[in-house]
């Protein structure tokens, strides 16, 4: 049975920004904080150690005080040979996993402030049940692959697939038999953040 204390978090913060006019967007303020600080205050309790994700101003993110990895970190040479970093959210994820060492991990963005205070218990004991290597919640319309619980069983297949020149996480996870877990009931909590026009309507309501 897994317990909090075998469980990391892995947060994503490794993105181009492409549709927040390139900005970092952990780093962007949403009601007066970053957003990256929502997240922490989020899935801090949920689990033992949190490792961040990040390709850039990787000072602001380490005066965090946790452990920070990039793609470029990968041991995975196949996977960069098209472009040095900014690999896509399964890069991000392998990086972390390098560095992690509990028996699990779940992953979460940096644009979504509003992570469900139960994520992590919830996918937990689904992941107990069926001993599979992936749980990801499904809001009721989608599957939410960048919220997913993984143990480290899912290393070895995601360098492989990342070897193979393929980056699209959900066909990845979804190739994994993975548990899929309704959270249809608090679905407005993957609520996340793409655009800075989406965050000024926000942060203005």
């Amino acid at each position: 049975m897994l317990l909090t204390e075998d469980i990391s978090a892995i947060i994503l913060s490794g993105g181009q920004g492409s549709r927040m006019n390139g900005k970092d967007k952990g780093l962007v303020c949403f009601q007066n904080k970053p957003l990256i600080e929502h997240v922490i205050n989020c899935i801090s309790s949920q689990v033992k150690d949190i490792v961040i994700s990040c390709n850039r101003n990787h000072d602001s993110y380490a005066a965090y005080g946790f452990p920070i990895t990039s793609d470029l970190d990968s041991t995975n040479s196949a996977a960069h040979s098209q472009k040095p970093g900014y690999q896509g959210p399964l890069a991000g994820i392998q990086a972390g996993l390098n560095i992690i060492r509990t028996k699990a991990t779940i992953i979460v963005p940096c644009d979504s402030p509003d992570i469900p205070k139960g994520l992590v218990n919830r996918l937990r004991l689904q992941l107990d049940e069926t001993k599979t290597s992936a749980a990801i919640p499904s809001d009721g319309n989608r599957i939410q692959p960048l919220f997913s619980l993984i143990t480290m069983a899912i290393k070895k297949p995601l360098d492989d697939y990342l070897s193979s020149g393929q980056r699209k996480a959900e066909h990845f996870f979804l190739q994994q038999n993975p548990e899929i877990v309704d959270f249809s009931d608090v679905a407005e909590h993957f609520l996340n953040f793409n655009t800075i026009k989406s965050l000024h309507r926000t942060n203005n309501h």
